[in-house]
């Protein structure tokens, strides 16, 4: 099927074209036109020189400009503009950054990822729930969703570091008592199926285990009480479990992977969530200075080094491994990359700094994410086209 781009603005057509070239699709596909319709004409010999010019020498590696605003131009039942919210960089002030805070000290500060702080207040939209009232107790909501409840209590944690409040300090208590009120045997099991994950309540996930011994810690540090501690240390042990005993543990001799959906038949080695389990641990190692915490840590690091590269696909990320082409979303991309810069500043190996830049740039380079959001169409194009054949 011979491909056409049809723009309803002419002063588009030497970016777009630009972009083409870029991509190696032919400049004869693409033309400008007032008309909704698509019969249309090649472009002059006169449009062809400014698509030219506007492309470049190859060797000057000039960027297209403003592509995030032209691809919605380009048509196909807004599909552009859909894929552009799923993609494109965060539009929120709920993105969470790793803010440079101290990530050695035995004294638990900030949690890793946190929002930004302006005036003295941390900055958090409303639509950004975690320091909202919650519409269902917390108990019960600890019952329902364990890791939405270990996430406001950083958060209120976080905010509580930040103004003193008293409220804050309240909350981030309430949702602590809460994850340890309804931890059985250390575990935070989810009473839900997830039959894509392969998984039949009750099951647990690395990522809860560990946010939720990120709290525990922290509470036990602000009140004293050994509760918390004894309950983040037997947390622990179920991220230290391999799966075939009912843990999160993937062992290999390249090291461990911490799985966020724990299925022995069918591991999906979740990039986000394998971190977001190393910063629990490190947490755990932090405060008891514990040999196999470390360890534990040390062989989570080692695998992911050794499989993070798995995770990108040349212009940005995939979510696990079962599935190359289920790429994360702009805001899953953002924190990828602040989990990357908290890692290098935990471990000192530049190799997750180099990484967290080289992500960084999919994100601002707009050629190659602009060819992804094309790919993407052109296979929903094609697709239509077939079912109409």
């Amino acid at each position: 099927m011979a491909l056409q781009i049809r723009l309803t603005r002419a002063d588009l057509l030497p970016i777009v074209a630009a972009a083409c070239v870029a991509w190696g699709i032919g400049v004869e596909h693409v033309h400008a036109t007032s008309e909704p319709t698509p019969s249309l004409e090649a472009p002059s010999e006169a449009q062809r020189a400014v698509i030219r010019a506007a492309a470049g020498a190859p060797s000057r590696k000039r960027h297209v400009p403003g592509v995030l605003e032209w691809l919605p131009s380009v048509g196909g039942d807004k599909w552009f503009d859909n894929y552009l919210k799923t993609y494109g960089p965060p539009q929120t002030k709920c993105v969470v950054k790793f803010q440079g805070d101290d990530v050695s000290a035995a004294s638990l500060g900030h949690y890793y990822l946190r929002h930004p702080v302006r005036g003295g207040r941390l900055v958090v939209e409303p639509e950004c729930f975690v320091l909202a009232t919650d519409a269902v107790p917390v108990d019960e909501l600890a019952k329902r969703n364990p890791t939405i409840v270990a996430q406001k209590a950083l958060v209120n944690w976080d905010a509580y570091l930040v103004t003193g409040a008293d409220r804050y300090r309240a909350r981030f208590l309430e949702h602590a008592d809460a994850l340890l009120a309804t931890q059985q045997d250390g575990r935070w099991d989810w009473r839900i199926d997830i039959p894509t994950r392969g998984l039949k309540a009750p099951w647990i996930s690395g990522l809860t285990q560990s946010q939720g011994i990120s709290v525990l810690l922290r509470a036990h540090q602000l009140t004293g009480e050994v509760a918390y501690l004894d309950a983040a240390t037997v947390a622990l042990k179920w991220l230290h479990k391999p799966l075939a005993r009912g843990g999160v543990a993937i062992r290999t001799p390249a090291g461990i992977w911490y799985e966020e959906y724990p299925n022995a038949e069918q591991p999906s080695h979740v990039l986000n969530g394998h971190i977001w389990a190393l910063f629990g641990i490190w947490d755990y190692f932090r405060v008891t200075r514990d040999p196999k915490a470390a360890r534990m840590f040390r062989r989570g690091v080692d695998l992911l080094k050794t499989e993070i590269a798995n995770f990108d696909v040349g212009y940005w990320v995939v979510y696990d491994q079962l599935n190359r082409v289920d790429m994360v979303n702009g805001f899953y991309m953002n924190f990828i990359i602040e989990q990357l810069k908290a890692l290098h500043a935990i471990t000192g190996d530049t190799a997750f700094e180099r990484l967290a830049r080289k992500w960084t740039g999919y994100q601002q380079r707009h050629t190659l994410f602009a060819r992804m959001a094309f790919d993407e169409y052109r296979k929903a194009t094609e697709a239509k086209s077939d079912k109409r054949q």
